[in-house]
């Protein structure tokens, strides 16, 4: 139940955040055409920086994150070349009050999309396709590793103060499941370095680890076949210690558990996604459905009147003194 009050609360929180400093809402194109992740006529340096301890191998690469790094100066082998996908611009990471639930909500974030020298790592582990048959899907689970490395220090600020800052490493696992569809399962935080800087907002020190605790309210789901897209979702939440809860919301995503497309490049096939998306933004927002619901009444009260006023009739007959009185039947 506190997860579902806690979700309730996404929409001015991690949106506020994500409409202010998102300045990309387009995802992943599905034609050929449009293939290149890093849209910087200049490439950013690659950093030199260590990530996580897992990490297998030096592969740093530039934001926005794409696994397997197609489109990226890697060479993939054939069996690297997955038939599954995720790409992801950034995140928001949401701090929220537990004891201000049932009140008005007090929460803070702040949005890391990868300025600078922040990179992202790749190894081959990092990535679990899911094995499909060709008469029929099976259920089995697949999942991506999303490993950041940040250079750049990303703050909240509440008041005017600094309330937390983020820089270092930040690891976490999405994990899904492939039955006639994709849906999202629980994600694993492994990794999060969040410094409480102002004690008079957030009164404890955050070290948020292990497994989400509301996954099956985040609707991360997509149809047969389909990939999943969304420029803002609904955080996944971790407790980050007795009072507050840590969330991740996941900006500008898109995710394919299989049937990618393929496209030749200079003589490279690059992988990229399908045509066929569930997004996550319904095709009528609630605006749309009050304009449509609206103008169905004012048009029916327009055709009520119209329909009143062409049904009365005048008369056709009149009095004329010098004829006798018109008597008018009853009947008629």
């Amino acid at each position: 139940m506190l997860a579902e009050e806690a979700a309730e609360v996404h929409q001015s929180i991690s949106g506020r955040a994500a409409e202010e400093q998102l300045q990309r809402v387009k995802r992943v194109s599905t034609d050929d055409d449009d293939v290149q992740f890093d849209s910087e006529s200049n490439p950013r340096p690659k950093s030199k920086s260590k990530s996580f301890a897992s990490r297998a191998n030096d592969n740093n690469l530039n934001f926005p994150v794409v696994l397997p790094p197609y489109g990226f100066d890697v060479t993939l082998s054939e069996a690297q070349q997955k038939d599954c996908m995720l790409y992801l611009e950034g995140i928001t990471v949401v701090v929220l009050d537990l004891g201000s639930v049932e009140s008005k909500h007090i929460a803070y974030s702040t949005y890391i999309n990868g300025n600078s020298s922040d990179t992202f790592g790749y190894t081959d582990s990092y990535i679990r396709c899911p094995t499909l048959n060709d008469a029929k899907q099976n259920d089995t689970t697949f999942g991506f590793t999303v490993d950041l490395s940040l250079k750049n220090t990303y703050s909240a600020i509440a008041d005017g103060k600094l309330v937390f800052s983020i820089t270092g490493n930040v690891n976490f696992v999405l994990n899904f499941n492939e039955s006639f569809g994709l849906n999202f399962l629980y994600a694993e935080l492994n990794s999060l370095p969040i410094t409480v800087v102002d004690h008079d907002h957030i009164t404890t020190d955050l070290n948020p680890k292990g497994r989400s605790r509301n996954d099956s309210i985040t609707n991360i789901r997509s149809y047969s076949q389909y990939n999943y897209a969304c420029s803002s979702t609904q955080a996944i939440w971790f407790d980050g210690s007795d009072k507050y809860l840590v969330g991740i919301v996941l900006n500008n995503v898109q995710i394919q558990s299989s049937h990618l497309q393929n496209a030749t490049i200079n003589g490279k096939t690059i992988k990229y996604f399908s045509s066929l998306t569930a997004d996550c933004q319904p095709t009528f927002s609630p605006g749309s459905w009050m304009g449509i619901i609206v103008t169905l009444i004012l048009v029916s009260v327009l055709m009520f009147g119209f329909l009143m006023l062409n049904s009365v009739q005048t008369m056709d007959r009149f009095d004329d003194p010098k004829q006798k009185q018109i008597v008018i039947n009853f009947k008629e």
